[in-house]
Formats: C-alpha cells, sequence, structure tokens
C-alpha cells in the first residue's frame, strides 16, 4: 500500500458522502469491513504491505474524523475510521478498483451530519471591523481581517451541513454590538458564535479559548457544554494549545443579545493569540484557518449529535 487519501464528494442536492482512498500496487486478495464500536469503522486489506510507516492522521470533515493505519498481520493492513457520527448511520460501502494504482475506496453517507445540524440557525460574528482593528500581530496581520476569513470559512462548512447560516459582516466594516444582536434576534438564532484572536500582548502565549453564555431559557449549563466541544475539536484538530473554557463576562455578548425569549447560546472562540508570532504565522494559511472553521463546525456536531443524559434518568444495567 502506498498512499491514503480522503476527500468530501459533493451530491446534487444532495447531502453527498465522504470518502477515503488507500492506494496500492495491486489489488487486496481479500476485503472485510466491519466495526470496534459504535463510531469506529475497521478495514482489512489481506495480501497487503505498507510501505510506509503505520500512522493516525486526523481529518476532521464533519464524518470522519481520524484515520489509522496498521499492520494487523504479515499479510494484513488495517485502516480505521474514528467517525463523528455512529457508523451504522453512515451507510458505509467498499470497492475495489484495478488500475495503477489499484484502489480501495470507502464512502459514507453525509445525510447524517445533516439530520444533527440540519435547519439549525447560527449567526457567525467576525469581531471588530473598521476602524477598530482588534489585536495586531507582530508582522502586521489584523485580527478584524482573519476572523473575517475564517468566519466565511466557517459559513460555507456550516452551510454544507445544512445550517441556516447569517454573518453578521461579510466585509471590513464597523458594527456596534446592538446591530450584531439585531441579526440573531432577527434570524430567531439558536446559536451566536463571536470569532476572536485573543488580546494578550505577552509573546509567550499561544492557542485557543472558548467563552460561553446562554440566555434564561438555555441557561449556562448547556452554553459550557456546547462551549467545551467546541474547545475540545480546536484542541484535537488542529491541535492548538489550551488556554481554558470559561464563562464571558456579559459585556462580551453584544448589547440585548441575551435578552432573547427563546434558547440562545453565545460563545466567544478566541481561535489563537495574534501576539505570538508562530500563532500569528498560521493564521496567514488558507489552510489553517479551513481548519479551524472546520473544527469549530465540528464541535457544534459533537454537542447536537451527543446530548447529555437529562437529570434524573435512570439506567437498566
Amino acid at each position: 500500500m502506498t498512499n491514503l487519501r480522503s476527500r468530501v464528494e459533493p451530491g446534487a442536492g444532495a447531502p453527498g458522502r465522504s470518502v477515503v482512498e488507500l492506494e496500492a500496487t495491486q489489488l487486496p486478495r481479500h476485503v472485510e469491513m466491519g466495526t470496534a464500536g459504535s463510531t469506529t469503522l475497521v478495514a482489512r486489506l489481506w495480501g497487503l504491505r505498507l510501505n510506509m510507516d503505520p500512522f493516525d492522521r486526523p481529518v476532521g470533515d464533519g464524518v470522519v474524523r481520524e484515520l489509522s493505519l496498521r499492520h494487523a498481520g504479515p499479510d494484513c493492513v488495517e485502516c480505521r475510521l474514528s467517525l463523528e457520527l455512529a457508523v451504522a448511520a453512515t451507510s458505509p460501502t467498499i470497492e475495489a478498483l484495478a488500475g495503477l494504482p489499484a484502489l480501495v475506496r470507502i464512502r459514507l453517507s453525509r445525510a447524517p451530519l445533516h439530520r444533527v445540524l440540519g435547519g439549525r440557525v447560527v449567526v457567525v460574528d467576525p469581531a471588530h471591523g473598521g476602524p477598530d482593528r482588534g489585536a495586531r500581530g507582530p508582522i502586521n496581520l489584523e485580527e478584524r481581517h482573519v476572523v473575517l476569513k475564517v468566519a466565511a470559512r466557517l459559513a460555507h462548512h456550516l452551510a454544507e451541513a445544512g445550517c441556516r447560516v447569517h454573518l453578521t459582516r461579510e466585509d471590513d466594516r464597523p458594527l456596534d454590538g446592538a446591530r450584531r444582536a439585531a441579526v440573531a434576534l432577527a434570524a430567531r438564532a439558536e446559536l451566536f458564535v463571536s470569532l476572536h484572536t485573543g488580546h494578550e500582548e505577552d509573546p509567550a502565549c499561544r492557542g485557543v479559548r472558548v467563552l460561553y453564555a446562554g440566555t434564561s431559557r438555555s441557561g449556562p449549563a448547556a452554553a459550557r457544554r456546547l462551549a467545551e466541544r467546541v474547545h475540545g475539536a480546536l484542541r484535537e484538530w488542529p491541535g492548538l494549545p489550551d488556554r481554558g473554557v470559561a464563562e464571558a463576562d456579559a459585556a462580551l455578548a453584544p448589547s440585548g443579545l441575551l435578552a432573547a425569549s427563546w434558547p440562545l447560546v453565545f460563545v466567544a472562540v478566541e481561535l489563537v493569540c495574534l501576539a505570538n508570532p508562530l500563532d500569528e504565522a498560521l493564521m496567514r494559511s488558507s489552510v489553517f484557518r479551513d481548519r479551524l472553521a472546520q473544527a469549530v463546525r465540528n464541535g457544534l456536531v459533537r454537542h447536537h449529535a451527543h446530548p447529555p443524559l437529562r437529570e434524573g434518568v435512570a439506567l437498566a444495567l
């Protein structure tokens, strides 16, 4: 086996599929597909050997979380797909295609992603804008610009998952808190995601922090659970250093937002610390910014796909 890759295969008016392709110099003699738990798919390819080191590779496309490739014996290669959602719900299929290279292709439906996020109303808020530049990196990268680029990618990935997405701004313009809140209140949003970078001046500071708040209808516990899911996804992939999860100061949420009469959760995601030279360099990469956006989307998937048990519900063992 010589290569492993993944991609998203869009569907014409449909959710599409997540595709994992394994390349080899010849077709496997026999292919087996099974599970190892509800969210792990295992494919074993007999008659092949790895022409590379065993590895684990994050994917983060909203359905496939991680790929793992190992020898399962002297004449067998095992590929494990760690999924965000239940294996059965993704309707996996596998096929072997002759050629140079030979391909083993695994397809998984993205319909479950739409069932989890489809129809949810999300406001994505790139912080600052116009004369309000926000933080500035040591080589003059400005927060107002980079959060706008991440917001555009996040809006794309949420819309691809079936969300109804509203951006508070789509260009470099100033917005006060009341106008940002008005977007969410007019849309009756259930989630308001505000994108920032850390404002710490210490160049040694790095990594992600997520702040949260909820309306009286949603409550702080639900808001914290969502913040922890988003934080965990960002820590896992693209693997940012940890600056924690905390309840937001009331002044951080746009004016009037938390007075909504329906359940609405506010999270402010400080993606990096822009004062840090490495974090600033990462934020100049479009690939890194897209990974940030996908990680935030994945946090939302985990929050809604795996809700906590209700208090007082007993499990029979």
